[in-house]
């Protein structure tokens, strides 16, 4: 069955155009967990509308990832609070685009290739090194955090947070020991301005 508009789901695992000949046209195969999918839509357009039904856009998607990680190119985006990434150039007819949250494990195929499992048991195998992939997915992972922490810390009432225990942990030279020091009241660079870089 061929659906011009497919709304991403939980069940989605990847976007995989291929090129139809007859037409001339770039569309999709849906990789879902319970089967294949086909649409005339590229992965692109696919993206884009589905952004579209909450409000959005790809380009809007695009710039809201790059206010929390910064200036990166072929940025992830969520979706329904799923974070979706490419694995290639978005402007290339061969983008892939893999949902992170069904990635089970990924290795290396061959020198230059890496195959993936999802979660369903389905591997994909692309021509992509695993070094380069796992930068483009460590991105998908940096933003699902931030998104995740931010979500957490702004439901937290301020005059709670005031009262946050902060403290200094700093590795004694020569020793596998810490030193913690409790922290001063003064305001820290980048406390409550979302400066800096931050772990999960």
């Amino acid at each position: 069955m061929i659906k011009h508009v497919y709304a991403l789901s939980i069940e989605t695992l990847a976007l995989i155009p291929f090129y139809e000949n007859a037409t001339g046209k770039v569309k999709t195969k849906i990789m879902e967990l319970g089967g294949v999918t086909l649409s005339d839509l590229n992965p692109i357009e696919i993206m884009d509308a589905n952004l579209k039904f909450s409000g959005s856009s790809l380009t809007g998607a695009g710039q809201g990832t790059k206010h929390i990680l910064g200036k990166v190119k072929m940025h992830p985006v969520t979706i329904n609070e799923r974070v979706w990434f490419p694995v290639f150039s978005p402007k290339k007819d061969g983008c892939i685009w893999l949902a992170l949250n069904h990635i089970k494990r990924y290795s290396a195929s061959g020198s230059l290739g890496t195959i993936i499992t999802f979660t369903s048991g389905t591997e994909l195998i692309m021509d992509i090194t695993v070094s380069t992939f796992e930068r483009r997915m460590n991105r998908a992972c940096a933003l699902k955090a931030q998104i995740e922490y931010y979500t957490f810390y702004m439901r937290i009432p301020p005059k709670e947070k005031r009262n946050y225990a902060k403290y200094e942990i700093i590795k004694e030279e020569n020793s596998i020991n810490y030193q913690i020091n409790r922290k001063t009241n003064q305001k820290v660079k980048g406390d409550d301005e979302g400066e800096g870089n931050l772990v999960p």
